[in-house]
């Protein structure tokens, strides 16, 4: 009977490690910057948002109240902002800093983005804001140990991943404006979503340029470079993942509870002027699931070839499906979502996964029955080696 009872824990306790545990729905803050205002950002998606500043980057309570923090470039206020000058004329008397000038105690913050990433909250950090991931995680690299040694000019980047799916495509030609921009060698125990090409005082250069770190829990993206395209670029791509990434995570553990090839995942939503969304997809020959998510509406998703020809669609008036799908040849395939009429700012996530299902969790039972074996082999060998010996009194 206790035997029985430990192996019931034991079944009890695998099982609990494969559901997938979701925090508390809290808020979003964007940390006040000069350069990279992501609260605009936001507002245009009509996502909520509480603006904070840097000094509160020392107050771990601060932390606490959010489930995803956006560190835009240029947080710190410039040094200008925060000197008086004493000048008789054109000549200048005197430099000295204001009396309310406050400096933040930045190793509290690293400590408090290190602790915050790590219990499962989300990152955004674009250009200057570097030096707050680093100092967090210390996983940056720069060419000659030198951050700033991107020059203004033409900026090639070559697409991986999810953000080649978001994209449709694997190259983006882009420019940036200015000199002095953080320029990456290498970003330790990364996924590269992006690399660049890109010109350097020491010539061209080829490094990092939008990355994903997970730690611990939770994940942070660094965008060296950030575009003003806020409708259908790279901001738009990590402001939803990063403020709906609960409904990501979702479609995601669907395909894991299934045991399937995890191919890739979309958080997004259409827009007013979009008829639709296109994600590119690599399918292998096979059957696949396309598992969907919608908070508020109903949506159509149809999969096309490369000929545009649709090889198969649905629309099952449901705002949570699972949509198996099979393929003929191994091909890159286009999937699009129309939105329900007047559906537009509606988010929505999806996942697909590859492989024939089973059972749910079939690998975590196959695992489970496999110890279960093996405590049986071992009672029955202790048993065996050890029988059971009887005493008693002649009469």
């Amino acid at each position: 009977m206790k035997s029985t009872t430990i192996v019931c824990c034991a079944c009890l306790l695998l099982f609990s490690f494969c559901l997938p545990v979701y925090s508390q729905e809290k808020g979003i803050a964007v940390v006040r910057s000069q350069f990279d205002p992501m609260e605009k950002t936001l507002a245009l998606y009509k996502i909520p948002c509480t603006l904070i500043r840097y000094a509160d980057l020392e107050d771990p309570l601060v932390f606490e109240s959010y489930r995803a923090i956006f560190f835009p470039s240029g947080i710190e206020s410039p040094l200008e902002a925060n000197v008086n000058i004493l000048s008789r004329g054109t000549s200048i008397q005197g430099v000295f800093l204001k009396e309310d000038y406050y400096e933040v105690d930045t190793h509290k913050a690293y400590q408090n983005i290190r602790d915050f990433i790590k219990s499962g909250g989300l990152g955004y950090f674009s250009g200057f804001s570097y030096h707050l991931l680093d100092g967090a995680f210390g996983e940056f690299t720069f060419f000659d140990d030198f951050p700033f040694m991107g020059l203004s000019g033409p900026l090639e980047l070559y697409l991986y991943g999810e953000l080649r799916s978001y994209y449709s495509m694997d190259r983006l030609s882009r420019s940036v404006p200015h000199s002095g921009w953080v320029a990456l060698q290498s970003i330790g125990d990364s996924e590269t979503l992006a690399d660049g090409q890109f010109d350097t005082p020491r010539g061209t250069q080829t490094g990092p340029i939008l990355a994903r770190l997970e730690r611990g829990k939770g994940e942070a993206y660094y965008a060296s470079y950030y575009d003003d395209e806020s409708t259908n670029g790279i901001k738009r791509f990590f402001t939803y993942r990063i403020a709906f990434n609960e409904m990501l995570k979702a479609v995601q553990s669907r395909v894991h509870m299934w045991d399937q090839k995890y191919l890739a995942g979309i958080v997004d939503s259409v827009l007013p002027g979009e008829s639709c969304r296109s994600y590119s997809i690599q399918l292998s020959k096979g059957r696949h699931t396309l598992y969907f998510l919608s908070r508020q509406d109903y949506f159509q998703v149809d999969l096309l070839d490369k000929n545009n020809a649709i090889v198969a669609s649905t629309q099952p008036w449901l705002k949570e499906f699972e949509w198996p799908i099979k393929v003929s040849r191994d091909a890159s395939y286009t999937i699009k979502i129309y939105p329900y009429p007047g559906g537009r700012f509606v988010p929505y996530a999806f996942a697909v996964g590859s492989g024939s299902r089973l059972l749910p969790y079939w690998r975590t039972i196959i695992l489970v029955l496999f110890f279960v074996s093996i405590i049986a082999g071992l009672s029955w060998l202790y048993k065996l080696v050890n029988p059971r010996k009887y005493s008693g009194r002649f009469i």
